[in-house]
């Protein structure tokens, strides 16, 4: 059974949390449904999906065997101890996908919210009317002044899936500059 992340030795490193979540403790031992799904957790944005297969070989975890003399342990160099016997792994063959810090509250409240900007952080575009903050792709999360105006807050890049969630208030977004520009984008709004 692996550490728990309070007793991790000076050289652990905590990757991240694994969970199972269609796991059932009252299931049978013989349902492997749970085995198809498999979420590793990195930090708190992104997570990996894969599942649990059965090694074709089993695996034997091995170390040098230690001696006490006194109060100073020492390795003997030819024994050898099996910690553990390894039979299955779990394989993650797709891309990390982000996540939110809300994950945690369940598929109702779920959300893949990257990050919170300040609009104030983002970039106004006068001409195409929208705000612009850089992605971790390279590319840009974009959101329109329209969408905004009508109190949508989550600006998405059209290259990755990541999204942002936008802090503003509205009545710190530019104003239309004259009355023409408030029919022209009533126009663009308004389904036919």
């Amino acid at each position: 059974m692996p550490a728990s992340p309070t007793s991790l030795s000076p050289e652990s490193i905590a990757v991240g949390r694994l969970v199972f979540p269609d796991y059932n403790s009252s299931s049978l031992a013989d349902d492997k449904t749970w085995h198809k799904k498999v979420y590793l957790y990195v930090g708190k944005h992104q997570r990996l999906t894969g599942e649990v297969k059965k090694l074709p070989k089993p695996l034997a975890v091995v170390r040098r065997k230690l001696r006490e003399q006194g109060h100073q342990r020492q390795e003997q160099e030819d024994e050898l101890e099996v910690v553990e016997i390894v039979s299955w792994k779990v394989v993650f063959s797709n891309r990390p996908e982000p996540v939110g810090e809300m994950e945690d509250a369940g598929p109702a409240k779920m959300t893949s919210i990257y990050d919170e900007i300040e609009i104030e952080d983002m970039t106004y575009d006068t001409a195409l009317q929208i705000y612009h903050y850089p992605c971790p792709c390279g590319d840009r999360f974009e959101i329109g002044i329209a969408e905004l105006r009508d109190g949508e807050d989550i600006a998405v890049c059209p290259s990755c899936s990541l999204m942002i969630r936008v802090v503003f208030e509205v009545d710190d977004l530019p104003k239309l500059e004259d009355e023409g520009d408030a029919q022209l984008v009533q126009q663009v709004e308004t389904p036919a």
